[in-house]
């Protein structure tokens, strides 16, 4: 019995329903098929990026109608999305092979089949199982992944999850306050907030961020959806590491040792399933959950080089943040102790460093000698945009000697590069203080997301503050 299946138990949340799925396959296009209980899109694979989508809790509960989105991506999904393939580029098992992706509908479940050779010799298998489970009323995915390496020197990802919502920077769609996960020391639970997501607990696979035997990973609460990874069993032990940008979870198998390579072959193997918990149950675990140690911040998650001598935890730690919606205030850095719903500028405390946090000014200072710099947020969730709203970022800069500086705002629809780039007027040698502006009006579906970017050339330093990020209009249509 796992850990939650005891504490759903103890809890009195054993549901003994009594539902009969109508299992079918419904092959969208050569990319994506819909996993369907009779006319219910209860999840969707999608071939190309190895992802399966859960997208509903349960034969009771609401369930989105299976209509593919114009663009599939993070904006897009409306469940819970793992990533099922063994992660082992450049771990030295030569080059991949296409993976081979088999659906199959039974009575009681559909059957997915992943087997992921490489040229070494080395095979990943994954079977996952669609299926019903009356105990928890609940639609579950059974995964079982096995790995054949010719050497594995290091962890290995073998799943990744990401709750839809869990970093959408519009107040009404975002979800999931906290992560929490059972340590073999007691349940530990995340808060949100960008500088706990960059310390070395939140990396810390074999420490704070250890799963227990039996144990899980959630996300919570919800009154809908409460998704979890429960891991039934894995070898070697599982743990996991925090997304910076997106707060995903990585789970991974720890480095292997001797045991695991009897044969000669390393043999890695994971069983874990996915679906939501009771509001109720997750509630209670969170309760239960203490607060991990976050401990220092990561010193390579800076954009630029830090200090040698990195403060010993987060209390030390003062970096500037910018609100997702509305102006910064960089004289107060962003609260380590608390949730913050923001953006993360991973400027360097060092006053020698080419991008400086200047505390005193309530600024950010690029130094430039002859080679441009562009700077964004270095860490925080993507910065939602509404289709048809007019954003305008603003911000107050200053130059010293014979330098340019100004805004950049970006629209995109996976990354900085694959939309429109709007600039503002630039300000030229030995500036005051001055306001300087860019607007755009955003496309929706084509491009959901901004991105804000600082940015100076030529010889001297520019300083910037009161970086705001604005609707300035209603929503057409």
């Amino acid at each position: 019995m796992t850990q939650l299946e005891h504490v759903r138990d103890r809890c009195g949340l054993t549901a003994n329903g009594d539902h009969h799925p109508a299992w079918r396959v419904d092959e969208a296009d050569s990319r994506f098929a819909w996993l369907m209980d009779g006319d219910r899109g209860v999840a969707l694979l999608d071939r190309q990026a190895h992802s399966l989508e859960l997208r509903c809790v349960g034969p009771a509960s609401d369930c989105p109608p299976a209509v593919l989105p114009r663009h599939y991506h993070i904006a897009s999904q409306v469940g819970v999305r793992i990533l099922y393939l063994w992660r082992l580029k450049g771990k030295g098992c030569g080059e991949p092979s296409p993976v081979h992706v088999t659906l199959t509908a039974h009575e009681e479940s559909i059957c997915i089949e992943a087997s992921q050779p490489w040229s070494d010799g080395s095979v990943g298998n994954v079977t996952m199982q669609l299926r019903y489970d009356a105990a928890w009323d609940r639609y579950v995915v059974d995964a079982r992944a096995d790995l054949r390496a010719r050497r594995v020197m290091t962890a290995l990802e073998y799943c990744n999850v990401l709750p839809a919502g869990i970093g959408d920077s519009r107040p009404e769609y975002e979800k999931y306050p906290h992560t929490f996960w059972s340590h073999p020391d007691g349940c530990r639970m995340l808060i949100k907030n960008p500088l706990w997501f960059n310390s070395v607990a939140a990396q810390d696979l074999a420490g704070e961020k250890r799963v227990a035997p039996g144990g899980f990973v959630g996300f919570g609460p919800e009154d809908d959806m409460n998704p979890v990874i429960e891991v039934v069993d894995s070898a070697p032990a599982t743990g996991c590491m925090t997304c910076d940008a997106l707060q995903d979870e990585h789970v991974m198998v720890l480095p292997p040792d001797g045991r695991h390579a009897v044969s000669g072959w390393y043999r890695l193997h994971a069983h874990y399933r996915l679906y939501s918990i009771p509001r109720s149950l997750a509630d209670h675990l969170i309760q239960e959950a203490r607060l991990m140690t976050p401990g220092a911040f990561l010193a390579w998650k800076f954009q630029y080089p830090p200090i040698t001598q990195l403060p010993d935890d987060l209390t030390g730690v003062a970096l500037p943040g910018s609100p997702f919606y509305g102006t910064s205030d960089w004289r107060e850095p962003i609260p380590w102790d608390a949730p913050y719903n923001g953006r993360l500028w991973t400027a360097s405390p060092d006053p020698a460093a080419p991008v400086h946090y200047d505390r005193a000014a309530g600024a950010i200072r690029l130094t430039v000698s002859g080679q441009p710099i562009e700077l964004r947020p270095g860490s925080g969730h993507s910065l939602y945009t509404r289709a048809g709203q007019t954003y305008r970022l603003t911000a107050r800069i200053r130059t010293e000697g014979q330098v340019r500086a100004g805004l950049k705002l970006l629209d995109l629809l996976y990354r900085p590069g694959d939309g429109r780039c709007f600039e503002s007027d630039s300000l030229g040698a030995d500036t005051n203080w001055t306001q300087v502006s860019v607007e755009m009006t955003a496309r929706g579906d084509d491009a959901p997301f901004a991105e804000t970017i600082l940015w100076a050339d030529g010889h001297g330093r520019a300083w910037f503050r009161e970086l705001a990020f604005t609707p300035i209009s209603a929503c057409q249509g």
